[in-house]
């Protein structure tokens, strides 16, 4: 397994590789969903984080950090015919993510919260075009970010510091914030080309732009508490409630309401 960031500091790297890494739409789209962001011990290396300042946080540099991961991969080609509103997708999600001590820790110290949920989940295949997940603007705070579950062979083109730089943008065919690579590079992000051989993930800041060019990554969306109860919920099956329940606890929540075969809905 490789860790990797561009010119990322010596004492992040040093913290984060000494820890081992362990379409499914609703029917509102992502960007409309993300549009809207606007007491717990910490683990040293995030309290570092803190003191150090954000900006040298390993994401805050690309606004991106990937890994390859042979083990991984190999799990999530194992899903590939699995939809993710499922048992077995939500398992996957929380043995894969929730579970994942250095995956959380990495989030919770860059959105510098203790307290953050989860509220979208989609598959992305490849489509032309550089897409974010939430509105270009390099004024607004880090509030939330994707994690991409990466399946063998899969190949992402992904701009460098994107999320600092303010491009013209549109509602995309996939339910995105798209814009041209001209204006990318016109502002001065740099394209980074990467292909996962054998799978991996890649954790980015919601605002950076990123292209699928093969194979598939699983995505979620996690954000502040407070920023993520703003989203519209995720619409589940009720028979999801007992995996859901599993995932959460007081510091992750997830945002859901449920629908019953009758067709109708209420929140947990």
């Amino acid at each position: 397994m490789t860790f990797h960031c561009s010119s990322v500091r010596k004492l992040y790297i040093a913290d984060f590789q000494s820890i081992r890494w362990g379409s499914n739409m609703p029917h509102h789209s992502p960007a409309e969903r993300l549009s809207n962001d606007e007491a717990n011990p910490r683990p040293k290396h995030v309290m570092a984080a803190s003191r150090e300042g954000h900006d040298q946080h390993p994401i805050s540099l690309d606004g991106f950090i990937y890994s390859k991961d042979a083990d991984l991969g190999q799990r999530v080609s194992t899903m590939v015919n699995i939809p993710l509103a499922s048992v077995e997708g939500f398992t996957f999600f929380k043995e894969n993510v929730v579970d994942n001590l250095t995956i959380m820790e990495t989030i919770r110290s860059y959105l510098q919260c203790e307290s953050i949920g989860f509220g979208l989940y989609r598959t992305l295949g490849p489509v032309p075009g550089a897409y974010s997940f939430r509105k270009s603007n390099p004024d607004s705070p880090a509030e939330s970010i994707v994690v991409h579950l990466l399946e063998n062979n899969t190949k992402i083109a992904i701009w460098k510091a994107s999320h600092r730089v303010k491009v013209p943008f549109s509602k995309g065919d996939i339910g995105l914030w798209e814009t041209a690579p001209s204006n990318l590079e016109a502002a001065g992000s740099e394209r980074d080309e990467q292909t996962f051989e054998n799978g991996g993930y890649c954790i980015r800041d919601t605002r950076v732009f990123m292209e699928v060019l093969a194979g598939k990554a699983f995505t979620f969306a996690i954000a502040k508490r407070d920023v993520v109860r703003g989203w519209k919920p995720m619409k589940l099956d009720q028979s999801l409630k007992p995996t859901i329940r599993q995932i959460q606890t007081p510091a992750f929540e997830v945002h859901a309401t449920y629908h019953d075969a009758h067709g109708g809905e209420y929140i947990d």
